[in-house]
């Protein structure tokens, strides 16, 4: 048998409730970094889509050759988000070289993207 020293062993049930406290304040504080971290990584999502959209936009505008690509635009929606997308040739160089500007805009009038590319005359 153990003789008692007049040492309390182990903790108080009132350090254990001010442990408890101080800890759920600290989880409370990251809180807020949890949902700025999923909005951002929705909003990366979105980008991600619409930069793909603009790759195979221009991709396509490519293949139609220098001679037939013209201004236009039309709207795709991808996992619910509806996608603007309008491009533009320009003329760079006279009958030799022409610049084809896809931008893709979606949501608020702050969300666009914008991809050129160059399409050289054939010889």
């Amino acid at each position: 048998m153990k003789a008692c020293t007049g040492q309390p062993e182990g903790f108080s049930m009132l350090e254990i409730l001010i442990a408890l406290v101080l800890f759920v304040i600290a989880l409370l504080g990251t809180a807020p970094l949890l949902t700025s971290s999923i909005l951002n990584d929705a909003n990366s999502r979105t980008a991600s889509a619409a930069a793909a959209s603009a790759e195979a936009m221009v991709e396509q505008l490519k293949s139609t050759g220098y001679t037939n690509v013209a201004n236009g635009s039309d709207s795709v929606t991808v996992d619910g988000v509806v996608y603007n997308r309008s491009w533009v040739v320009t003329d760079v160089t006279a009958n030799a070289l022409r610049e084809v500007t896809v931008t893709v805009a979606w949501g608020s009038a702050n969300n666009h993207i914008a991809i050129s590319a160059y399409l050289a005359r054939p010889s």
